[in-house]
């Protein structure tokens, strides 16, 4: 019973006990000399970081709020932003740019500090020392600077900030009224294309007399009819012509072989009883002749006096005066009856000519005039081509102008407008950053050498336990 005993006390209690939590505690307890050898490790290697890393530097920083979408008085922002990125880029870069850094060490006092005093090239090692981050958002630029001198870095913060603000102050302004005079320039050169324009306007309204459209299409029918008018005319003066030139060669021909045909006695005689002389000899016979008929019925049968005899004798001469006479001219009006067509003939020639230089005259007249008509047609038509054109060029350019204008009107008061940059956090000087890193190695390191030495001592609790 007592064996039974023993073996119930000394088998499992030792190794549940050994393995139970608070072995660490006992493994410290049991273990002294491990366990304080931990701890002075841990404590050295803490200090050994504090003394190997750089002691804790200040940081002075400055925070610019850059807002998305520039500010204006009187007109819209846009919502477009795809530039905002770009325009935070070129922020940062103007911060560091020589000129606001050249600028900040020239304020009073800034290159005399003690910080500046010790570096040779005091621009180059502020543009390789500043720092620019955008947090906790895009709209927050936050420039910082770090050191050992709090009053300093603040100092030169503060001339950063001062530069800073002054140079986008003063390109936004410029960016602004070089926009303002690109506009005004540009509505310059249009007002002057319109003044142009109307002066062609001007041209075209004087050459086709007017620039209203009911009034040139009217113009364009009348000058259409009057084309159509003197188109007929033409053909008509054409057909006449024609017609003159062929009867003119028809009596050429005809003059170039006269009518040869014999002259009937009758024709004869009657131009013979008509010749001023052959009637006056006509006459005298028959007044002899009445005057011996009147003589003879007075007279009694039988009877015969001087006078009557005498009369006689007188009506014989003037009969065989009548009959020479007929006989002297019948040759000469034989000739003249011969030439009284080929005359009339050379007359009408001479009016077909006439007249054919007449109609030519015409012609002419008829053709400066669809001539004229065509042109001021073509013109007309050209002209109200330019008239379309040049309106629609107008209607362009002042369209254009409105636009130009209104976007003088809207950008002139934004001349006055705040900048996008402003300051969000004035220059504040805070506890650097390895500083805090020094720290938080330092206590890696302790806590580290801790653990190990909690769990060496623990193991070695364990094993003595187990044994």
């Amino acid at each position: 019973m007592s064996e039974q005993l023993d073996r119930a006390e000394n088998s499992p209690v030792p190794t549940r006990r050994a393995l139970a939590i608070g072995a660490p505690w006992r493994g410290v307890r049991n273990h002294p000399v491990t366990s304080a050898f931990f701890v002075v490790s841990a404590i050295v290697a803490g200090v050994a970081m504090l003394v190997v890393f750089a002691p804790p530097k200040m940081s002075a920083r400055v925070v610019f709020q850059v807002s998305a979408h520039p500010h204006a008085l009187l007109k819209p922002v846009s919502d477009d932003n795809t530039d905002f990125h770009l325009y935070c880029q070129a922020q940062a870069a103007l911060v560091k740019n020589r000129q606001v850094l050249n600028g900040a060490l020239n304020q009073p006092g800034i290159a005399g500090l003690g910080l500046m005093k010790n570096q040779t090239d005091q621009t180059t090692w502020l543009e390789k020392n500043l720092k620019i981050e955008f947090t906790p958002s895009p709209e927050f630029m936050q420039v910082s600077l770090s050191g050992d001198e709090g009053d300093d870095l603040k100092a030169i913060m503060d001339a950063i900030k001062t530069v800073y603000i002054k140079e986008v102050l003063s390109k936004d302004s410029m960016q602004r009224l070089a926009r303002l005079r690109q506009l005004e320039e540009v509505q310059r050169k249009y007002t002057l294309s319109l003044d142009e324009y109307r002066k062609k306007l001007s041209a075209i309204a004087e050459d086709l007399g007017s620039t209203d459209p009911a009034n040139l299409a009217l113009q364009r029918k009348f000058a259409e009819d009057r084309l159509a008018t003197a188109q007929r005319e033409l053909l008509q003066i054409e057909s006449e012509m024609r017609r003159a030139i062929i009867e003119a060669k028809q009596l050429d021909e005809k003059l170039k072989k006269p009518d040869l045909t014999e002259i009937s006695q009758e024709l004869i005689d009657a131009a013979i009883k008509s010749d001023p002389g052959y009637v006056q000899l006509a006459a005298s016979q028959i007044e002899l002749e009445e005057s011996i008929k009147k003589l003879k019925s007075l007279l009694g049968a039988g009877t015969r006096p001087n006078v009557l005899a005498i009369r006689e004798e007188e009506l014989a001469k003037v009969s065989k005066n009548r009959a020479d006479y007929a006989d002297s001219i019948r040759g000469a009006v034989i000739t003249r009856l011969n030439e009284s067509p080929l005359d009339a003939n050379k007359r009408l020639q001479m009016k077909l000519r006439d007249r054919i230089a007449m109609l030519n005259d015409l012609k002419q007249a008829i053709e400066a005039d669809i001539s004229k008509c065509a042109l001021s047609l073509r013109r007309s038509s050209i002209g109200q081509s330019d008239l379309d054109a040049i309106r629609r060029d107008m209607n362009r350019l002042e369209h254009t102008c409105d636009s130009v204008q209104e976007e003088i009107e809207n950008l002139k008061p934004e001349l006055d407008a705040p900048s996008r940059v402003t300051v969000w956090e004035e220059p504040v000087v805070v506890p650097g950053t390895e500083g805090s890193s020094r720290l938080i190695y330092s206590l890696i390191a302790f806590g580290g050498i801790v653990i190990v030495g909690v769990a060496v001592v623990t193991i070695l609790e364990i094993s003595r336990a187990l044994t």
